[in-house]
């Protein structure tokens, strides 16, 4: 056989082995990622103490607004309570009883992301944890 032909003929091979094996590099698959549809909400859970009256008012004041809980009843002895959809740089508590205010306090939140699903799942949401004690 001719030498010329042989060597025409490898070099073909060599070639169409090179795309085969390049073209498989490409195929590499990857394991799906099963996410589950827990949903999270951004906000501000305000942990509040024990030593509220029942006849206290807790006000939420970020950019602008204000947020108003009424303690009637003993509804915030104890108790977190979750201000959702607000993810404020600052934000101020302020705690009154009949007019008079019993605390205040500014806060700078570095909000925690929340991923309920799991790192590569959405949804992230930015929440943060305050303890409010009189």
């Amino acid at each position: 056989m001719n030498t010329n032909f042989m060597q025409k003929a490898k070099h073909f091979l060599l070639f169409v082995g090179l795309i085969i094996f390049l073209g498989s590099c490409n195929q590499v698959k990857q394991t799906p990622i099963a996410c589950t549809k827990i949903g999270c909400i951004d906000g501000i859970a305000l942990n509040l103490s024990s030593s509220l009256p029942n006849t206290a008012v807790v006000e939420i004041i970020y950019d602008g607004q204000t947020n108003t809980l009424s303690c009637a009843q003993g509804n915030c002895i104890n108790q977190t309570v979750f201000i959702s959809n607000i993810t404020p740089k600052t934000f101020t508590v302020r705690i009154s009883n009949n007019g008079s205010i019993l605390s205040e306090s500014v806060h700078r939140p570095t909000y925690k992301n929340t991923q309920p699903n799991g790192p590569d799942c959405p949804p992230i949401c930015k929440q943060v944890e305050v303890s409010i004690n009189l």
